[in-house]
C-alpha cells in the first residue's frame, strides 16, 4: 500500500483482498458502481501522473521532424552569415600552412569528392566558379586554379557524403575503411583551412552546435528501440553537451509519445487515455530501457521519472486484476468464503 503513494487503497493490501474487491463488482449493487468509479477516478489520476513525469523529465513533445526543423530553420541566418563572411577571405597558398594545404588538395583528393563538391554547388545555385581539375594517369589532380575557400568547403562536404555512405558497412558494424579515410581526410583539410581562414572556423563552430543537436534529435527517436543497445547509447552519450542532451531528451519524449498516440482501444476497454499510460509504462519496464534512459537523461532525473511510473503501476495493476473476465470458479469460491464469514448461521450467531 506504502508504494501506491497518496492514491492506495486497502485493495492494494494483497491478492486477498483484489478478490474481495472483485467479487463486490462482480456482485453488482451500489458497491460495485462506487468501487468502480473509484478505481476509474484512480487510473486517470495516475494516467496523468505519467504523463506529467515525463514532461518533467523529457519535456513536453514537440515532433521529432518538428524539432529538427525548428533547429535547423532557428540557426539558419546566423550560419549563412558566418560562411558568407568566410567564403569572402582569400587564401594565402603562399604561407606554409597554405602550401601544405594546396599539397593536400593537388595529390590526396579524390575527383569523385571534386565532382561531388561540384553537383552541390550546382544544385545549390551558388555563385561560385567550378573547381576545374584534370585527373592526371597516376591519379594526381591538377587544377587550372586553386579552389578558393566555399570550393574547398564543398570538396570536405563531399568527402562526408562518401563517409556517411559508408558508416555502419564495415564488416564488424563500423564504418569502411575507404569511409574512414575519407572522414579523416576532411577533418584534416577543415582543420588545416580553419588556421589558414579564421572566419572559416567560426563558420564550422556556428554550424556544428545546431547540426549535434539536430543529430541528438535523432538519436533519441530510436534510442528505446531494440536495436539499439545499452553499449551504443553509453557511447553516443558520451561528450555531449547539455544542449545536445537537451535535443536527446527530446527525440526520446516525442518517440515515446508517437508510440502512445499509436494505442488503439478495445471492446472491454474504451478509455484511450489509460490504455496510452499503460503503453509507456511497459515500454520503460524493462533493465535495458531503464538503463539506457538513465544514460541520457541522467541518474536524478530518471529515478525521479521510474518512481513515479512504479507507483502509478500500482493503479493499473488494481484495475487490470478486476477487470471482467471468466474467474467464474474464484469468483464464486470467494463469495462463498465471504458468506461464511459475514454470516456464521445460528449456530455461530
Amino acid at each position: 500500500m506504502a508504494a501506491a503513494g497518496g492514491d492506495a487503497m486497502l485493495a492494494d493490501a494483497g491478492p486477498n483482498a483484489r478478490a474481495v474487491l472483485d467479487t463486490a463488482i462482480q456482485r453488482g449493487g451500489p458497491g460495485a458502481v462506487a468501487a468502480r468509479d473509484a478505481i476509474a477516478s484512480r487510473t486517470t489520476n495516475a494516467a496523468a501522473a505519467v504523463d506529467d513525469a515525463l514532461n518533467k523529465a523529457l519535456g513536453a513533445p514537440q515532433g521529432v521532424t518538428a524539432t529538427r526543423t525548428a533547429i535547423r530553420e532557428g540557426s539558419s541566418a546566423a550560419r549563412s552569415s558566418a560562411y558568407d563572411g568566410a567564403y569572402k577571405v582569400a587564401i594565402d597558398y603562399a604561407a606554409p600552412q597554405g602550401q601544405a594545404l594546396e599539397q593536400i588538395i593537388k595529390s590526396r583528393i579524390p575527383h569523385s569528392a571534386i565532382s561531388a563538391a561540384n553537383e552541390l554547388m550546382r544544385t545549390e545555385g551558388k555563385a561560385s566558379r567550378q573547381i576545374l581539375a584534370k585527373i592526371a594517369e597516376d591519379g594526381s589532380v591538377a587544377f587550372e586554379a586553386l579552389p578558393d575557400v566555399r570550393q574547398i568547403d564543398y570538396i570536405t562536404r563531399g568527402l562526408n557524403e562518401i563517409a556517411d555512405q559508408a558508416d555502419g558497412a564495415g564488416k564488424l558494424g563500423g564504418t569502411t575503411a575507404r569511409g574512414r579515410a575519407y572522414g579523416n581526410l576532411s577533418r584534416e583539410i577543415r582543420d588545416t583551412l580553419r588556421d589558414l581562414v579564421p572566419e572559416y572556423g567560426a563558420a564550422l563552430e556556428t554550424a556544428a552546435d545546431p547540426i549535434r543537436r539536430s543529430k541528438a534529435v535523432e538519436l533519441g527517436a530510436k534510442l528505446l528501440s531494440p536495436s539499439m543497445t545499452r553499449d551504443q547509447v553509453d557511447e553516443a552519450v558520451r561528450g555531449m553537451t547539455v544542449a545536445e542532451k537537451s535535443a536527446l531528451a527530446g527525440g526520446i519524449r516525442s518517440q515515446i509519445d508517437d508510440m502512445m498516440a499509436r494505442v488503439t482501444r478495445t471492446v472491454q476497454d474504451g478509455d484511450i487515455d489509460a490504455r496510452e499510460a499503460v503503453k509507456a509504462i511497459k515500454d520503460l519496464s524493462s533493465r535495458a530501457n531503464r538503463e539506457k534512459l538513465t544514460a541520457a537523461i541522467g541518474e536524478a532525473k530518471a529515478e525521479a521519472l521510474f518512481s513515479e511510473i512504479d507507483r502509478a503501476t500500482k493503479s493499473f495493476d488494481l484495475r487490470a486484476s478486476v477487470a471482467e473476465n471468466t474467474k467464474t470458479y474464484a469468483r464464486q469460491g470467494t463469495g462463498r468464503r465471504i458468506k461464511e464469514a459475514a454470516e456464521p448461521g445460528a449456530v455461530g450467531t
